[in-house]
């Protein structure tokens, strides 16, 4: 994170394809202080109960094929950005963020970059292309202040 500086009350985003946590710095850009202020998660479904039925057929004049079966927790996993994209969009649009960290994995940056409305983008400061989400506040601050 060099060069980054996360200002008093700017919201450090963290998610991945399952959580999301929204944070909030009520410290300073040198003394970070992060208070949780939404988290969300999707329930996960094993993959073998995702897409169980048979792959799909193409017919091509006489030929036919089976098309790939789609990686079901993927695209559970994209949706789920998809929806979080939404919720930034809509707080973006109500004023409630003005500075934003966006950390993630590198995967799910690139999903969410595509959903996010130029509104968003415009307040994002850095993005930081890690997975957070599983470690506790506490060592969230230390990652980001290194």
């Amino acid at each position: 994170m060099d060069g980054v500086v996360i200002a008093r009350h700017s919201w450090v985003v963290t998610c991945d394809g399952a959580k999301m946590l929204v944070l909030r710095n009520d410290g300073d850009a040198h003394d970070l202080y992060l208070t949780v202020q939404y988290s969300e998660s999707r329930p996960t479904t094993p993959s073998r109960e995702l897409g169980t039925g048979q792959p799909g057929r193409v017919q091509f004049g006489t030929l036919r094929s089976a098309t790939d079966e789609t990686d079901g927790q993927a695209q559970a996993e994209a949706d789920f950005l998809a929806h979080v994209a939404r919720r930034l969009d809509t707080m973006v649009q109500n004023g409630t963020v003005g500075r934003m960290v966006l950390a993630a994995p590198p995967k799910a940056l690139g999903i969410l970059r595509h959903h996010l409305t130029p509104a968003t983008r415009d307040i994002i400061v850095a993005e930081v292309a890690k997975d957070l989400t599983h470690l506790p506040v506490r060592d969230i601050q230390m990652v980001l202040a290194a």
